[in-house]
């Protein structure tokens, strides 16, 4: 089996220097911490955090990462998650390790939500600020993750 949890940055001021240096409001930092709560109380232990490298990316990640209690050091950013589409992203997933077995991705809109919608047969209609999803797959190997073998869709929030 494998896991992909998906998770929006947090709530974020509307203008900054640009848009890859747009801070976290003090709601979202809040939002982030309780993101990381719920996915302690809801067993999710993963091995790797992919994240955006968008200061609000990075930072949604941090706390939510230290609200969990997972170590800092899962953590990587990638500017796939920023730069590109959603065929690219899933390519990518699906050249990981399959040692791997749990991988959180904290990213943006609209490319998560396709994401997700790709890998599924019911998809979701839309992923708010801090929203997350959790999916499961029926499959010992990433390159094996698609609709077909996505066994399991939740939203946790």
């Amino acid at each position: 089996m494998k896991n992909l949890i998906i998770i929006r940055h947090s709530k974020t001021e509307k203008y900054g220097k640009s848009d890859f240096e747009r801070k976290l409001t003090e709601r979202g930092r809040t939002d982030a911490a309780t993101v990381g709560k719920l996915l302690k109380k809801n067993g999710v232990k993963p091995e790797m955090l992919l994240c955006s490298p968008a200061k609000r990316a990075r930072k949604t990640a941090k706390i939510l990462t230290g609200s969990a209690d997972w170590p800092q050091d899962i953590i990587a950013e990638d500017m796939i998650l920023y730069t590109e589409g959603a065929c690219e992203i899933i390519s990518q997933l699906r050249s990981f390790d399959d040692s791997l077995r749990t991988l959180v991705i904290v990213g943006h809109n609209p490319v998560l939500l396709e994401i997700v919608n790709i890998l599924s047969k019911t998809g979701i209609s839309g992923l708010r600020t801090s929203g997350v999803v959790k999916m499961r797959f029926k499959a010992a190997a990433w390159s094996d993750i698609s609709e077909d073998t996505c066994c399991c869709l939740k939203e946790l929030n």
